[in-house]
């Protein structure tokens, strides 16, 4: 809880800016900013786990009730992974549970489904080639819980990248040399495969379509009953091997597209409605701008919410259509967001070597709080207000 408190917005617009400057007549000229709609605070901070002195790096979240599931990996060419089970039952008060360390293994993404985790990730000593160290391992979980019941599923190519499961089955997409794959929910066989190059990322669609993602092909649109294609188009080329998400808002899906931002295209046509460029790099930060790419996108109550690596999470608002938006603003996090995942008022971000990150947006008025601020008197002081332990101020 060391992190805990109000998570600071930087680039956020400014609305009437000479009457914010009256209200804040104190503050230093060009820093007047107003508060957004989607006020956030840091619950907490869950460190990644260190393994032999090497620190791994948080790449993916799932979500299941009281628990969320970590996956991580580390870079370069080691094998080495991990899954953290976090108890986020009173998310105000998280814990972990349980860790597996995965020596020799990366684990890229994983998912929840019918009582197991599916993860999706790489192990050499799986190859007879050292050509094809991609798989899916399904772990079935006791009461939440990781167990030692394996099964695994082996796929062609470097790494498999990401993986989802519904009743149709499980879809496995894997990077060089890969293949979106669809396997037998109960027997984890491979019934049907389509081969594309470069694959980051695997959604499902209205429960009946699959969605891929291509560094170098695009977006590529399945029926999840048989994988016959059913459209694709282009979107920007990617560099290789980054990790990359789609999320979908209506009838459109937003794609991650590193450096170029985020990209918003009609799911049915493949026409490109808009771009969300990636967040300035303030100067004076001591942040690469080559590490400020969009890793990942999710998509909740009309916000989007993008993990932009070094460049921390960045808000935008949706007001009546998805080429409408406003910026909210980036928060400044520590660490590299590589993954985003936003639940019911929670969001939870994979953040490199920082580990997991806990948000939760706070409850306005607006939203049916019961909240009535008018019995409190206008606050008239400064910017700057201390409150000393045991006090009760309210404005």
């Amino acid at each position: 809880f060391k992190s805990t408190g109000v998570v600071s917005v930087k680039g956020a617009p400014l609305e009437n800016p000479e009457e914010v400057s009256e209200k804040n007549s104190s503050k230093v000229p060009g820093e007047d900013k107003v508060a957004s709609d989607l006020p956030l605070v840091q619950i907490a901070k869950v460190s990644a786990p260190v393994y032999n002195g090497t620190v791994l790096r948080a790449t993916h979240v799932a979500i299941n009730d009281n628990y969320a599931y970590v996956s991580y990996n580390v870079e370069g060419d080691t094998y080495l992974g991990a899954v953290d089970v976090i108890d986020i039952s009173n998310p105000l008060n998280p814990s972990v549970v349980l860790q597996a360390i995965f020596p020799n293994t990366d684990i890229s993404s994983l998912d929840f489904y019918q009582n197991a985790l599916y993860m999706a990730g790489a192990n050499p000593s799986m190859s007879t080639d050292d050509a094809n160290p991609a798989f899916i391992l399904k772990m079935e979980l006791q009461d939440g819980l990781l167990t030692e019941n394996l099964t695994i599923m082996d796929m062609p190519g470097y790494v498999a990248t990401d993986v989802v499961v519904n009743t149709n089955g499980v879809f496995g997409v894997s990077g060089d040399n890969g293949i979106l794959g669809k396997y037998n929910l109960n027997t984890q066989q491979l019934d049907q495969d389509a081969f594309l190059t470069d694959l980051r990322a695997v959604e499902i669609y209205n429960d009946n379509k699959i969605i891929v993602l291509s560094g170098t092909e695009g977006i590529h649109v399945y029926n999840s009953s048989n994988l016959n294609e059913t459209n694709s188009f282009e979107t920007s080329q990617d560099v290789a091997e980054a990790k990359r998400t789609i999320d979908f808002y209506k009838n459109n899906v937003l794609v991650s597209e590193g450096p170029k931002g985020l990209g918003v295209y009609q799911i049915s046509n493949g026409s490109k409605v808009a771009t969300i460029d990636i967040p300035e790099v303030d100067s004076e930060e001591a942040i690469n701008p080559n590490d400020v790419v969009t890793n990942a996108v999710s998509v909740e109550n009309e916000h989007i919410f993008t993990a932009n690596g070094a460049g921390g999470v960045s808000v935008y608002k949706i007001n009546d259509a998805i080429n409408n938006f406003i910026t909210i603003g980036t928060l400044n996090l520590e660490g590299s967001a590589n993954y985003i995942k936003s639940k019911k008022d929670y969001i939870f971000v994979a953040d490199g070597k920082e580990g997991l990150k806990i948000l939760k947006t706070v409850t306005t008025p607006d939203s049916g709080s019961g909240i009535v601020c008018s019995d409190y008197p206008p606050y008239t002081g400064g910017y700057w207000l201390n409150v000393n332990s045991n006090r009760e101020e309210a404005y």
